[in-house]
């Protein structure tokens, strides 16, 4: 039988492997099945630079950093297309390791030349098996999270990341990336989405001063906004109770920033609650302009504070990108030339033909640049494509 036939039998396998053992199992099937005479996997870091090598029988993190910018590993995972390399003999097979537009890293195979379609397909399927099984393997073990890490982050950044959603969704009526800077060292800002039966939700916010104590009211206003949309609050009653919450705690001495945005997949109808947080940018034909919505008061400041609801006039092929202000007042070490709309805006129609998650990466890259490596300020970047298809109301759009 050939590998593709034979993908089957790998789930159960890695499903009763122990968690930190997964590579050693892959590597034994991949070896048996087809022959791989090298196996590895690759995991991106978290500010999506380089990639770390890991391979079966390793006990601790001690694989190669491979950069993601001239590497092939890094054009297989940026491309999100196989990628085979021949060396001599052998072929080198570079398979993205994805899950839902998830870029979790690349599977790297060395098999005997010739290879056929088949065992392309194969590993593909292997590697969408291991993308499964690893997003459940990280509730069991530190290895794979360890891998991922250049440094250590810190305390902020620990809790800011373990609220995230995971970073990337793509599906036929919308996509989405999005992308904490600095990766290591973040404090306040959050992002959040959900998909739920008939809508998709995204939230962001930005929590005031910097540190621990920006974590901790960041995740007072996250996890008050998922409590009530849980709850079935409207998007206005959710920044009204994660306002009350905020208040209740600090009253009114803190606030936190915030914008939300609710879409009906079967219809396109858009609502949105901005709540002191800038304003997103649209990518429509071309043109980049700032979404025009009124002004509304931050998270926290008052008890009772009421938030309208907002109609947004959504259209197939929209592109958004929903950022923090600690992108748009990034400013170089020693100077006060901002970042600014203009930059900003020129990178979003720069990236306008990229998938939200290459548009993600190329905007950090830009605002890394800007400012030497150094952020004065975390920041958040988000990138929402809405693109249906026509339809009637409630059918599936794409």
């Amino acid at each position: 039988m050939s590998l593709n036939d034979r993908v089957g039998d790998l789930l159960p396998r890695l499903n009763e492997a122990f968690p930190a053992d997964l590579l050693d199992v892959l590597g034994s099937f991949l070896q048996k099945e087809a022959g791989a005479s090298d196996v590895a996997l690759l995991l991106a870091d978290y500010d999506l630079k380089e990639l770390r090598s890991l391979r079966p029988g390793d006990r601790a993190v001690v694989g190669e950093w491979v950069p993601l910018v001239g590497s092939d590993a890094g054009r297989c995972f940026a491309t999100q297309a196989t990628v085979a390399v021949p060396t001599g003999d052998d072929v080198r097979i570079h398979v993205p390791v994805t899950l839902r537009a998830e870029r979790i890293g690349v599977l790297s195979v060395v098999l005997a030349e010739p290879t056929n379609a088949d065992a392309l397909r194969g590993l593909e399927g292997v590697a969408t098996t291991l993308a499964y099984v690893m997003q459940a393997a990280t509730n069991y073990t530190d290895v794979f999270e360890q891998a991922r890490r250049r440094k250590p982050l810190t305390l902020e950044a620990e809790m800011q990341w373990a609220m995230q959603p995971v970073q990337a969704f793509a599906s036929e009526q919308f996509a989405l990336a999005g992308q904490l800077v600095p990766a290591y060292d973040v404090g306040g800002d959050n992002y959040d989405w959900v998909i739920n039966r008939d809508t998709v939700c995204i939230a962001a916010i930005d929590a005031m001063g910097h540190g621990v104590n920006a974590s901790l009211l960041g995740a007072l206003g996250m996890t008050a906004l998922r409590n009530a949309r849980r709850a079935g609050a409207t998007l206005g009653e959710r920044a009204a109770q994660a306002d009350r919450a905020i208040y209740r705690q600090f009253g009114g001495a803190q606030f936190v920033t915030g914008f939300s945005m609710e879409i009906d997949m079967a219809s396109g109808a858009a609502i949105a609650v901005t709540a002191g947080h800038p304003p997103p940018y649209l990518l429509r034909s071309g043109r980049v302009t700032p979404l025009e919505l009124p002004a509304q008061l931050p998270l926290g400041l008052f008890e009772m504070t009421h938030y309208d609801e907002v109609p947004v006039d959504l259209q197939p092929g929209d592109r958004l990108m929903i950022v923090s202000d600690g992108v748009l007042e990034a400013a170089p070490a020693g100077g006060h030339d901002e970042f600014g709309e203009e930059r900003l805006e020129g990178v979003i129609g720069a990236t306008a033909s990229e998938p939200p998650h290459e548009a993600v990466r190329h905007t950090v890259e830009a605002l890394l640049d800007y400012q030497q490596g150094h952020l004065r300020d975390d920041a958040t970047i988000l990138v929402f494509d809405w693109r249906p298809r026509s339809g009637p109301a409630g059918s599936e759009v794409g």
